[in-house]
């Protein structure tokens, strides 16, 4: 078991948990919170974007990002464009 580094203190697109890293996290977790970091972490969700996921979003085998809650709020989800469909 190791030691962790916040990072949600940077705003950066590029810093992210390593594989081993995530992997040992979940070994950590219990359900669902270790689900719900999984998704985030090998979709690479905002906490918005995870928190606003419905059952209708996953279609055809494609996760499709539409919303995310910001301050209590629903709303589009911000950023890439390009990132709408994982």
């Amino acid at each position: 078991m190791g030691d962790f580094e916040g990072r949600g203190t940077a705003r950066s697109d590029d810093l992210a948990y390593s594989l081993e890293e995530v992997q040992s996290l979940l070994a950590l977790l219990p359900e669902p919170a270790a689900t719900a970091f999984a998704v985030a972490a090998f979709m690479g969700l905002r906490i918005g974007e995870l928190e606003a996921l419905r059952w209708e979003d996953y279609r055809d085998g494609e996760m499709h990002i539409a919303r995310s809650i910001w301050n209590g709020h629903i709303g589009p989800r911000h950023g890439n464009r390009r990132r709408q469909c994982l």
